[in-house]
């Protein structure tokens, strides 16, 4: 019984460590003149996201619009491109969202760009690795990893019922 769960373990062990969950930060306070910008991600496969958050005294929602290129590492031609020019407010602060259809799991390097809106000069790029990862379990990975905490259970079961059955007389 334990080798099927040292088995079940290692052959699971790398779905494990890969990204599922919420969006994660790649870029945090980027210095660009009298601005910061912080990005965050969540590259799923066939829908990256990637929202950018603009900090500065003087920043207007229209001053800036924001690029995303991408290209698998060991290909410098980008083969992925979005671009963020509609803000979103919440409480005050602007947000610009990008999306990008990532076709394989693999590392990307991530262009980010950042254009003035009024003549269209660069202000900053920079390029960020991310791991691109599958969306999330289907239902059949789900059933798969829920099986050894279902088998754990269980056991604990009967090892419980043979305890009471030992002690009643």
């Amino acid at each position: 019984m334990k080798y099927f769960l040292i088995l079940s373990f290692s052959f699971f062990a790398s779905a494990l460590f890969a990204h599922e969950g919420p969006p994660f930060p790649i870029l945090v306070d980027h210095k660009f003149g009298e601005y910061k910008l912080s990005v965050w991600a969540d590259p799923d496969t066939e829908n990256g996201t990637f929202t950018f958050y603009p900090e500065g005294e003087n920043l207007k929602k229209d001053d800036l619009y924001f690029e995303i290129k991408a290209h698998p590492q060991g290909r410098p031609e980008p083969i992925l491109k979005s671009t963020a020019l509609i803000p979103t407010e919440d409480k005050g602060r602007y947000s610009y969202t990008a999306t990008l259809p990532f076709p394989t799991n693999e590392t990307w390097d991530i262009i980010v760009v950042v254009k003035n809106k009024q003549n269209g000069d660069t202000l900053t790029s920079t390029t960020v690795p991310v791991e691109v990862t599958p969306p999330g379990p289907n239902k059949t990975e789900f059933v798969v990893y829920t099986l050894p905490f279902l088998l754990v259970a269980f056991i604990w079961v009967r090892v419980m019922i043979h305890k009471r059955r030992k002690k009643t007389p």
